[in-house]
C-alpha cells in the first residue's frame, strides 16, 4: 500500500505552526497528502511561529525531523528504496530572501535537495488549477489563509502559464486566538473556586490540552455543550468544566471581528491596485476546520467563486502539482512574487466625541454623538439613506426617496435609526412605512417611501418635552447624591445613571398577551416600566444628553431569545457592556461595565462584526 507515496519529488509546506507533506500519485493521477508517523495530515512545529529563522540549528533539526517521521510513513520497512531527495518547499509569502536561503541550507544539511521554493498563495492557487485551465485570460485569486497563528491574505494573478503573487498582507489574530479566549474563560471559572492557573503550571498545561479537544467538539454540528474534568494535583481535587455552544460562538466571534477588520484592510489595498473584481476566493489554513470562520469568509466573498480545502492541505497539494508539471513533465510554468509584504493600512481615526444639536433645523430636536452607533455598520450608500430618513422623520415628512435595493438593506437602516435615535423611534411607525415606488435614477436603485407616524406633530413635541423633563429630573437626582471625583466623573455618571434607572424601572407585564405599545420605545421613561429595547434606548438617550458615547446592541439572551442592551465608551477609549434590563431591581449588579468574555459567560450572543470589542 505504501507504493502510492513513491516518487522522485515530494512537496512540503512549512507553515507558521505546522508541516504538511504531499506527493503526486501516478496510479490515481492526483495529488495526495502523506500522513505523519501518528497518522495525522500535519505535524506541529514552532520554528517560524517563534521567528526563529536566524537560529539555523533549529531549522536543521526541523528538516531532520521531517526526514525521520515521513520516511517511516512512506517506507516503514525500508523495502521500497525511497531516498526522499527532491523537495518542493512552500513557505509564507512574506518570508525574506535571507530566510529562504536558510531554509534551503537547512534542508540540504538533512540530506534533501530543494528543487523549488514557492510562496504559499501561489501553491494554493495551483492546487485548484488544471493545466488546461491555465489560459491566456487574466484572472485574479484572493487567498485567505486562516492559520493557527496568523491570518494571511494574498492576491494572485494568473495569465497563461504565469502565476504571480501581486500582494500579501498578514494580520496577527489567528485560530489560536480562540484557544486563548477559551483558556481565559475557564481560568475565570477556576478562579471562583480559588484556583489560580498562574500558580499551577501543571494544571495549566492539562487545561491547554483539554481546550483543543473542546474546540474541536464545539465546532462539530449537533454539539450544544462540552464538559470535561480537570484534576489539580496541587490540591488533589477534580473540577468539572463546561462550555456551551453559545459561549463558544461568542468567543469565536471576538476573533472573527478581527478577521473581518483585517479583510477590510486588505480589500482596500487591492482596490488601490486598481483591481475591481476578484474572480475566485480560495480558503485555506488550520482554522478552516472550524466552520464558523470558513462560513464567515464564504459569506463575505459570495460575489466571487469560493473554494476551500479542509485544514492545511492546499499549499502542499499545490506544490505537488508544481513538482509534477515542471519537474516531471518538463512543462513551462513561471511563478513570480511581485509583492513584498504589503504594509497594513492605518485604521481610520475615531470620530470625535462631540454632540451636534440639530433642534434649530428640525421639528423634533435630535442630537448626534458621532463616535458610536449602528450607523457605523452601513456603507456610504446606505449611510446616505440613513441620514435622509433621519431628517425626514425629525420633520415628520410624508414621503422621501432613498437609495435602497433590498428589504434586508431597508431593515438594516431602520434598526440603525430607531436605536441610534430613540427620540425618533418612539413615534415613527416604521412597521407601516409604505414602498410607494421602486425605480432607477441615474443608475442608482431608489425606493420612494411613504412615512407613517403614531402621533401628530404637536403630540410628538408634547411627549418629547415630557421625556426631556423626566431626563432632566433623573440627571438632577443623580448629580445631587453623587460626589464626583476629579478625572473620574464620566465613569461615575455612567454608574450613577445605571443605578438610578435599575431602581426606578420595572419590567413591563403583558396584558392580553401583549406588552404595552410604549414598552419597547423611549416613551417607557414616562411610565417607569418597559422591555429591553425601551430600557436600553432610554439609557442611551440619557447618556447622549450627557455627551457620553453610548449605543444599543441588538443580540440574543438566554435561550436564544431576542435581546437588547448597551455599550458605552469610557474616557480612556475602552468600550464596556451594560445590561440594565437584567439588572433591574438588583443592588449587586452582574452586568455593569463588563467585557465581551463576561457577557458571553452571562449567555449573551451578538453579531461581533457590528459592535466594538469590549476588553
Amino acid at each position: 500500500m505504501f507504493e502510492q507515496y513513491h516518487s522522485k519529488h515530494y512537496a512540503v509546506d512549512i507553515g507558521t505552526s505546522s508541516i504538511t507533506m504531499a506527493v503526486y500519485n501516478q496510479k490515481l493521477h492526483k495529488n495526495i497528502i502523506i500522513p505523519n508517523g501518528d497518522g495525522k495530515p500535519c505535524t506541529s512545529h514552532d520554528v517560524l511561529a517563534e521567528n526563529a529563522f536566524e537560529r539555523s540549528e533549529m531549522m536543521k533539526t526541523l528538516f531532520a525531523r521531517i526526514r525521520r517521521e515521513y520516511r517511516h510513513s512512506i517506507d516503514p520497512y525500508g523495502s521500497l528504496g525511497i531516498t526522499m531527495e527532491g523537495l518542493t518547499l512552500t513557505c509564507p509569502a512574506d518570508v525574506s530572501e535571507e530566510e529562504k536561503e536558510l531554509l534551503k541550507r537547512s534542508a540540504q544539511s538533512a540530506g534533501f535537495h530543494v528543487e523549488a521554493l514557492l510562496s504559499e498563495p501561489a501553491a494554493a492557487v495551483l492546487a485548484f488549477l488544471t493545466w488546461n485551465e491555465m489560459t491566456e485570460k487574466k484572472k485574479y485569486y484572493r487567498v485567505v489563509d486562516a492559520g493557527a497563528k496568523t491570518l494571511d491574505f494574498a492576491l494572485v494573478e494568473t495569465e497563461g502559464r504565469r502565476v504571480t503573487v501581486k500582494a500579501v498582507e498578514r494580520a496577527q489574530p489567528g485560530g489560536d486566538g480562540v484557544d486563548r479566549l477559551m483558556m481565559e474563560f475557564y481560568a475565570r471559572k477556576l478562579a471562583k473556586e480559588g484556583i489560580s492557573l498562574k500558580e499551577d503550571s501543571q494544571m495549566q498545561e492539562a487545561l491547554r490540552s483539554k481546550v483543543e479537544e473542546a474546540k474541536i467538539s464545539l465546532s462539530s454540528k449537533g454539539i450544544e455543550e462540552d464538559t470535561f474534568v480537570l484534576y489539580s494535583e496541587k490540591d488533589t481535587k477534580s473540577y468539572k468544566m463546561k462550555m456551551t455552544k453559545i459561549e463558544y460562538l461568542v468567543l469565536c466571534g471576538l476573533v472573527q471581528k478581527q478577521f473581518l477588520e483585517a479583510a477590510d484592510r486588505f480589500d482596500a489595498s487591492v482596490r488601490r491596485l486598481g483591481i475591481g473584481h476578484v474572480d475566485t476566493t480560495v480558503l485555506i489554513g488550520g482554522t478552516n476546520c472550524n466552520p464558523f470562520f470558513s462560513d464567515t469568509f464564504r459569506e463575505r466573498y459570495a460575489n466571487s467563486r469560493v473554494l476551500g480545502y479542509k485544514e492545511r492541505e492546499a499549499a502542499a497539494l499545490g506544490a505537488a502539482a508544481y513538482a509534477r508539471l515542471v519537474l516531471d513533465e518538463k512543462k513551462e510554468l513561471i511563478i513570480e512574487n511581485e509583492a513584498a509584504r504589503m504594509p497594513q493600512t492605518m485604521k481610520e481615526s475615531a470620530e470625535p466625541k462631540t454632540v451636534e444639536y440639530l433642534g434649530d433645523r428640525t421639528v423634533v430636536p435630535i442630537q448626534r454623538v458621532n463616535s458610536l452607533g449602528l450607523k457605523n455598520t452601513l456603507d456610504s450608500r446606505l449611510l446616505e439613506a440613513y441620514w435622509s430618513l433621519v431628517y425626514a422623520i425629525a420633520e415628520l415628512s410624508g414621503e422621501i426617496e432613498v437609495p435602497i435595493r433590498t428589504d434586508r438593506e431597508y431593515y438594516a437602516v431602520v434598526n440603525a435609526i430607531i436605536y441610534d435615535y430613540p427620540e425618533l423611534g418612539f413615534y415613527w411607525n416604521y412597521g407601516d412605512t409604505r414602498i410607494n415606488a421602486r425605480y432607477k435614477k441615474d443608475g442608482v436603485d431608489i425606493w420612494r417611501l411613504g412615512l407613517n407616524y403614531n402621533s401628530t406633530k404637536p403630540e410628538v413635541q408634547r411627549k418629547l418635552s415630557q421625556i426631556n423633563q423626566t431626563v432632566e429630573q433623573i440627571v438632577d437626582a443623580v448629580t445631587a447624591k453623587t460626589e464626583f471625583q476629579a478625572g473620574n466623573e464620566e465613569r461615575q455618571m455612567i454608574i450613577a445613571v445605571y443605578d438610578h434607572l435599575a431602581r426606578r424601572f420595572t419590567y413591563s407585564e403583558k396584558k392580553d398577551g401583549k406588552f404595552p405599545d410604549y414598552a419597547p420605545t423611549l416613551e417607557c421613561l414616562l411610565h417607569g416600566d418597559g422591555i429591553c429595547a425601551g430600557i436600553s434606548s432610554a439609557y442611551t438617550y440619557i447618556l447622549k444628553k450627557l455627551q457620553i458615547p453610548s449605543m444599543v446592541i441588538i443580540g440574543y439572551g438566554r435561550g436564544y431569545e431576542g435581546h437588547a442592551w448597551n455599550i458605552v465608551q469610557l474616557s480612556d477609549g475602552r468600550f464596556c457592556h451594560l445590561d440594565l434590563t437584567w439588572d433591574l431591581q438588583n443592588f449587586i449588579y452582574q452586568y455593569l461595565l463588563k467585557d465581551d468574555a463576561d457577557m458571553a459567560a452571562g449567555r449573551h450572543l451578538w453579531d461581533y462584526r457590528v459592535y466594538p470589542n469590549c476588553r
